[in-house]
């Protein structure tokens, strides 16, 4: 799906349901104040809301089809987007995009990690 009709499918796929879905959200938390459990949601999708800007529509279903077609969807598909958002903002700047991707996919594996390694380091000083 090229052009005009790739751009409507990743409208109505992704776009139109987050979009929904951010405002429903956020009509709750308008309505009713602070309920945690839509604040800690609303505080999960920021790095995916960051992640739409990074990444266009046509590198977000390359990423959702590496995500779904590989083992380990969601580490293979959170070190994919930072790769593309390394490489499409080259942070480092200048000629260095490919060392700015490899940076991003790099620190972005590493912190999806880190939680699993900290909460099992945790535990295990408990028990």
């Amino acid at each position: 799906m090229h052009r005009s009709l790739g751009g409507i499918t990743a409208g109505l796929l992704f776009i139109l349901p987050s979009l929904f879905l951010l405002i429903f959200l956020s009509w709750i938390y308008l309505c009713f104040g602070d309920v945690p459990l839509v604040s800690a949601v609303l505080y999960g999708i920021k790095p995916a809301v960051t992640a739409i800007v990074w990444l266009s529509a046509t590198q977000m279903i390359d990423d959702l089809a590496l995500g779904e077609t590989t083992p380990g969807p969601l580490i293979m598909a959170a070190t994919f987007a930072g790769f593309l958002a390394g490489w499409n903002t080259v942070p480092l700047g200048g000629d260095s995009v490919g060392l700015s991707a490899t940076l991003a996919a790099v620190i972005v594996t590493y912190f999806t990690f880190l939680p699993s390694f900290v909460f099992i380091l945790a535990g295990g000083a408990i028990g």
